[in-house]
């Protein structure tokens, strides 16, 4: 994998804190956490609120340096301890997956790639996932994981997804922040606290949030999933460019499991509505019937951004969308699945950032505040957490008991 150096100037002075513009598969969906956080919190103090989330990102230096490797390394520990415990993964713990064939689309508008080939085609892995949670009904994130080879290991190019166009991380600083509201909340008996106080004295987290979290969600095929990092493009011209990548059904009108204004109020609480008596895994046994029905496909897209003059900082920031007027996505590989992986399939799949073909890589983090250390950590974060799951030996998903308290009502998370 190859790591690109590029240095953009900071961005002038703190980002706003600010919904996505509305897509179309989100219909008359809106993000009300601005007026709501008012509500809550007072006019007067979302400036100042507001200015402390997303201030400008300096250059490192050896300090910056120095920094994010402490912190990778120590939520790398982390993960290597959650493993070597539990056997789960870090994150997304309890997941279902599919196999089947990625085909590099023939009209491919962009830029000629050296890996992105029209028609070439390759045997393919996904995996659909909740964030922490081992309840499909829970609000919470989704993630997604897609392997361009059928096989555990080793692959050409892996991408990473989650529900939304923001999540509640743009940096590994912000991430572990975040994760000291998560391990102060006390999941197993309702207690979300922590994450609310977050929440009101940092709202970007709660902005993002509610862009990113699904609640209940109909099946794991009818939300968007984005990568929200942002990746290299080397075409055959050898010119650096800027990526995005993005997958969704292509005939999906309706995204399932938007947030509504009621969960948006207390979007911090995350166990699923006590009237739904669906069972925990409802959403995996969808995806299960769907795949034994017929084909399930998606559609792998893609931003390609040219470099200009002017650009800073906040061309890499994970929560600042791109304008998809002047950065159209475009379709690059259709996706067709047509069988389930078995439970022990799924889980011994390992997928990583590290797995990116020529013309693509990661971008060089200069510090932990630096948007661009969220793939750089990802990458060895995820590492330590697959050595110590494969040390331990990693149960099948399947296989796992569930916690006995709540399971009706859905109240049970995996250990984080």
């Amino acid at each position: 994998m190859k790591v690109y150096r590029v240095s953009l100037p900071p961005h002038p002075g703190p980002l706003p804190v600010e919904p996505s513009p509305v897509t179309a598969t989100q219909g008359a969906w809106r993000n009300l956490a601005v007026a709501l956080w008012k509500a809550r919190n007072g006019e007067a103090a979302w400036e100042a609120a507001a200015a402390r989330c997303y201030p400008p990102v300096t250059q490192g230096g050896l300090a910056g340096w120095l920094g994010l490797r402490a912190e990778t390394y120590g939520l790398a520990a982390a993960f290597a301890q959650h493993g070597l415990k539990t056997g789960l993964r870090g994150t997304h713990p309890v997941g279902v997956g599919a196999r089947g064939r990625a085909t590099i689309v023939r009209d491919l508008a962009l830029p000629e790639h050296p890996f992105f080939v029209p028609g070439r085609t390759f045997d393919c892995r996904l995996r659909h996932a909740n964030g922490s949670f081992n309840d499909d009904a829970a609000c919470t994130l989704r993630g997604c994981a897609l392997k361009f080879a059928d096989r555990e290991g080793e692959s050409p190019f892996d991408m990473i997804f989650n529900s939304g166009s923001q999540g509640p991380l743009w940096s590994v600083d912000s991430f572990v922040t975040f994760s000291r509201s998560r391990l102060a909340s006390r999941p197993e008996v309702g207690d979300f606290d922590a994450q609310g106080k977050l929440m009101d004295a940092l709202p970007a987290y709660y902005v993002s949030w509610i862009e990113s979290v699904r609640e209940a969600p109909t099946s794991f095929a009818d939300l968007v999933y984005t990568s929200q990092v942002v990746f290299p493009y080397v075409g055959r011209d050898g010119r650096l460019r800027y990526c995005r990548y993005r997958l969704r059904r292509p005939d999906l009108t309706q995204e399932s499991g938007l947030p509504d204004e009621a969960r948006q109020r207390v979007v911090w609480t995350m166990q699923r509505n006590p009237e739904d008596d669906r069972p925990l895994d409802y959403a995996r046994q969808e995806f299960v019937a769907r795949l034994a029905a017929g084909r399930l496909t998606y559609m792998l897209q893609i931003q390609v951004r040219e470099p200009a003059a002017g650009d800073t900082q906040e061309l890499f920031h994970l929560n600042r969308p791109w304008d998809e007027a002047r950065h159209p996505w475009h379709d690059l590989a259709e996706i067709e699945l047509d069988a389930a992986l078995t439970a022990a399939e799924t889980d011994h799949t390992i997928f990583s950032l590290g797995h990116q073909p020529e013309g693509s890589g990661i971008f060089h983090a200069t510090s932990a505040q630096d948007y661009r250390s969220v793939a750089w950590a990802r990458v060895r974060m995820y590492q330590f957490g697959q050595w110590a799951r494969a040390w331990r030996g990693v149960p099948a998903e399947a296989s796992r008991p569930e916690l006995p308290v709540g399971r009706a009502r859905g109240q049970d998370v995996q250990p984080r």
